[in-house]
């Protein structure tokens, strides 16, 4: 196949590209834009007027919304009162609401219900509530739901007792409980922290193993040692009449399988009676006592933390057996 060679003056003519559109195609206009711009310019009192207008019209129609009746609360429904009485608690719901109605602010308008203020107040002046909720239910309804303590020990003093909640807070006054009584010198004032969650449960955890594992009926627990962290020792006192001493730091499953130990080859339950007190605090060791024991030291009471040297029964535990 042979080329043809077509001569420059042949070709066809392309004019060269220009950035200019062609005159046939419309040109676009910069006058409308510059128009726009002009009419800003020269009506600006005019786009104020517009917005004052604006920002006026809308804090009226707040200010409406916020007098208008058919949006103001009229129904607080309390929600998880097992023992508190809800007819309190609507009362400081209700305080909180009218407290903050003036002029210029209307506190029962449901969109405008002070809710961390209604919060803050219920738990302040109810101890035994832990944690509340509070909800808008339209078009005039609050709804305000409770977390409440709930009492676990009874703790005493010299002179009161109170009910200590699952969290370690004293929540309330106590008397005639069927719970287990904790004594405790120092003043206990309701609404504090007594003990740390940490202490609450080693406690908790105790009294399960001893009288739901062992079978033992708790009737009281002494605080013997208590340091800035929290308790170190304690002493239940059994209803047959003897003391077991626990410390904080020994793990409580070597102190219980220690107990089952010395119970099953030591103290059998017909001598049980008789048993003055079991100390657990020592490791590897328990040592006990029996009301008809002699003993010539001046160490034997169990309220000193160095009558351990005084005892004249004890058994060794090898934890490896346990």
């Amino acid at each position: 196949m042979s080329r043809h060679y077509i001569p420059r003056s042949d070709r066809a003519y392309r004019p060269p590209r220009s950035s200019q559109q062609p005159s046939g195609f419309p040109q676009k206009s910069k006058k409308s834009s510059k128009q726009k711009v002009d009419s800003r310019q020269k009506h600006p009192i005019l786009t104020f007027i517009i917005w004052i207008i604006l920002i006026v019209s809308g804090i009226s129609g707040l200010f409406f919304m916020s007098r208008w009746e058919y949006l103001e609360v009229k129904s607080i429904e309390i929600i998880g009162t097992d023992r508190l009485n809800p007819d309190r608690i609507e009362s400081i719901v209700n305080q909180a609401l009218d407290s903050q109605v003036n002029n210029w602010w209307n506190s029962r308008n449901v969109f405008l219900i002070p809710q961390r203020p209604i919060k803050n107040t219920i738990v302040q002046e109810e101890p035994s509530v832990s944690n509340v909720k509070v909800l808008r239910s339209f078009p005039d309804k609050v709804v305000v739901i409770l977390e409440e303590r709930y009492p676990i020990f009874e703790l005493c003093s010299s002179s009161e007792c109170i009910f200590l909640a699952n969290d370690g807070v004293a929540i309330a006054s106590g008397g005639n409980s069927s719970l287990i009584t904790i004594q405790r010198d120092g003043i206990n004032t309701v609404g504090e922290q007594i003990f740390s969650q940490r202490t609450i449960d080693w406690l908790q955890n105790i009294v399960h193993m001893y009288s739901i594992d062992l079978g033992l009926i708790i009737q009281e627990i002494e605080v013997v040692l208590e340091g800035e962290s929290g308790i170190l020792e304690i002493g239940l006192i059994i209803q047959d009449g003897y003391r077991i001493r626990l410390d904080f730091e020994t793990d409580i499953l070597i102190q219980k399988y220690a107990l089952e130990a010395v119970f099953a080859s030591e103290i059998p339950e017909e001598q049980r009676s008789n048993l003055e007190y079991i100390d657990l605090r020592v490791p590897n060791r328990v040592y006990y006592r029996f009301h008809n024991q002699e003993d010539e030291s001046s160490h034997s009471n169990p309220d000193d933390n160095s009558f351990l040297e005084s005892e004249e029964s004890s058994i060794n535990v090898d934890q490896e057996s346990l």
